[in-house]
């Protein structure tokens, strides 16, 4: 039971990808990026940058989407090494970034 329930969210989970990358590649070339979720056009756009040669575009969209996936990574690693309720960490971490951006 449990393995077919295993499954059946791995394929909910790869439909939405899916649909989301495809409505992000929509968005980017039909809308004029407008509509598309960040990392969905960021990716895309390496994609460009490859195929048209812009290397110095390239390599600021990987350092990007590297920045992007350690901002994934540090809750997880904080959650799994300390005893921190991340959770509280995110929203205070949160107030202090909206409050940094609303005096600047």
């Amino acid at each position: 039971m449990d393995n077919d329930k295993e499954k059946y969210d791995s394929l909910i989970q790869y439909i939405m990808c899916f649909v989301g990358g495809f409505m992000g590649a929509y968005a980017i070339l039909n809308h004029n990026d407008f509509l598309a979720s960040a990392q969905t056009a960021n990716l895309i756009h390496v994609v460009l940058c490859i195929t048209g040669h812009n290397m110095p575009e390239f390599l600021m969209r990987i350092v990007a989407v590297l920045i992007y996936m350690t901002g994934l990574c540090i809750p997880v690693i904080l959650r799994n090494k300390m005893e921190i309720d991340t959770k509280l960490v995110a929203i205070c971490f949160e107030m202090i970034m909206v409050g940094i951006l609303y005096f600047v």
